[in-house]
């Protein structure tokens, strides 16, 4: 099973929420009015797992292995198309045994979809990638990061990676994803794109350090003002 995960999403509320940001643009409005008429899917979105490599230990008054098993009885009880785990997925310092854990809980969901999973400053690459190997399709998007893209309803995902240092707060894109994310916005295909993050955008020394390169790196793609402030919906994050 790849790094990947899903929770339900609306596609129909996410196109009107898309043409509202998007205001008098009235281009991504009939775009986001054409997309009406692909067929929704249904994504399930999870984040800060955090399970641990005993799975009966507990944290804060809750047992995030519990946790996880109730909400994957819920993502399997009804029909979907991806899942997405945005950062976080092990429990303090990325162990190896910690993502065996989590590989067991989600193989209900795993064997109706494909499961995402970002990494999360509690993330460890190495121990990852020892548990999940890197999809075909995604290895080498960006050396030394674990990016995973993918095309739903008319829509395009991609999960970024934004691990700095194990078990401490701050994260990082990094030249490297940001150079692949220029060339990802220069492809000329139209379809609205949605880039999950783990860490939050703010300024703080625990938030995303270089959101700012990201954001003008985004701004440097578009051919134009108006056409960049028709991407911003594009870019969607969580807070930590």
């Amino acid at each position: 099973m790849p790094g990947i995960y899903d929770t339900p999403m609306s596609r129909k509320k996410f196109l009107a929420a898309s043409a509202g940001m998007a205001g008098a643009f009235s281009p991504l409005a009939r775009r986001a009015s054409a997309l009406q008429e692909i067929a929704p899917a249904r994504l399930a979105l999870l984040s800060d797992t955090h399970i641990p490599k005993v799975a009966s230990d507990g944290y804060r008054g809750f047992v995030p292995a519990d946790n996880l098993k109730q909400v994957v009885q819920q993502v399997t009880s009804v029909p979907g198309q991806a899942a997405i785990i945005n950062g976080d997925a092990a429990r303090l310092v990325g162990e190896q045994d910690d993502y065996v854990v989590l590989k067991e809980l989600l193989q209900p969901v795993a064997e109706k979809m494909p499961v995402h999973i970002g990494l999360g400053n509690h993330d460890d690459r190495q121990n990852f990638f020892k548990v999940f190997p890197q999809d075909a399709e995604q290895t080498g998007l960006v050396k030394g990061k674990h990016v995973s893209s993918f095309a739903l309803a008319g829509t395009r995902f991609v999960v970024l990676d934004s691990l700095l240092y194990v078990n401490k707060v701050a994260g990082l894109i990094g030249k490297a994803q940001r150079e692949w994310i220029e060339g990802f916005l220069q492809d000329p295909d139209e379809r609205p794109i949605v880039f999950f993050v783990h860490h939050t955008l703010g300024d703080g020394d625990g938030d995303l350090l270089d959101f700012d390169r990201v954001f003008h790196t985004a701004a440097a793609t578009q051919k134009s003002q108006s056409d960049f402030l028709r991407a911003l919906p594009r870019l969607q994050c969580r807070t930590t």
